[in-house]
């Protein structure tokens, strides 16, 4: 591979797994808003458990991204390409929720760009990155 398709998926695989960490942080803040004292009044226990169920999935989906980029350069340059991603604003890009309409059209938002992402690469030349994809 050489070092430009490397970059590229380097840049890829991070921003992956930068989306996949947000989407749990995301959805561990939209569980404030169905606390009994702000819950709108069309949603009940079952959603908390919805949520909880997405928390779950997408930190799978991390794990999984995140072991094809330690595959990829390693555990050390791993955590600090991620926490170098952070530092340049993802909070900026995809921002916190402040209340549960934040969150929905945040998730739609990040679902759309994440399908749009998946679907080119199922097709990815590095096979560790297209299995994930295919899952």
């Amino acid at each position: 591979m050489n070092d430009k398709v490397g970059g590229l998926l380097l840049q890829m695989l991070v921003s992956h797994v930068v989306r996949e960490q947000r989407a749990c942080i995301n959805f561990g803040a939209a569980l404030q808003f169905l606390q009994p004292t702000f819950r709108p009044s069309w949603a009940d226990d079952s959603d908390i458990g919805v949520l909880v169920h997405q928390i779950q999935e997408e930190a799978q989906h991390y794990e999984k991204v995140r072991a094809v980029l330690m595959g990829l350069i390693g555990p050390d340059h791993t955590e600090r390409s991620i926490t170098m991603r952070w530092m340049r604003g993802v909070d900026k890009i995809i921002p916190r929720p402040e209340s549960f309409l934040d969150h929905v059209v945040c998730v739609a938002l990040n679902d759309r760009a994440g399908r749009i992402q998946l679907e080119s690469v199922v097709s990815c030349a590095y096979e560790p990155y297209a299995a994930v994809a295919r899952e």
